[in-house]
């Protein structure tokens, strides 16, 4: 399952040299509830930041992945990495 949803927030941290995001979002048909999930950075798309447009990928109620949509909030603008 997809869901549209915009980040509203992000933690890196790092495990034994390998990278992972604490990405904090809301769902685009619920933007009053703040959701997270943990994930290594291979399964979120480039240089995330907040206010990006994504979709959430979900699998039996677990998020898998994060892709940015087109739309994004920060489209066309340079970003750094994250």
């Amino acid at each position: 399952m997809n869901v549209d949803a915009t980040i509203v927030g992000i933690v890196p941290f790092d495990i034994q040299d390998d990278r992972y995001l604490t990405v904090y979002y809301v769902h685009d048909d619920d933007p009053d509830t703040i959701l997270e999930a943990r994930l290594p950075a291979t399964a979120v798309y480039a240089h995330p930041h907040p206010n990006d447009y994504v979709s959430i990928h979900y699998v039996l109620g677990v998020v898998t992945h994060i892709e940015e949509r087109e739309e994004s909030g920060t489209t066309g603008q340079e970003k750094a990495a994250v």
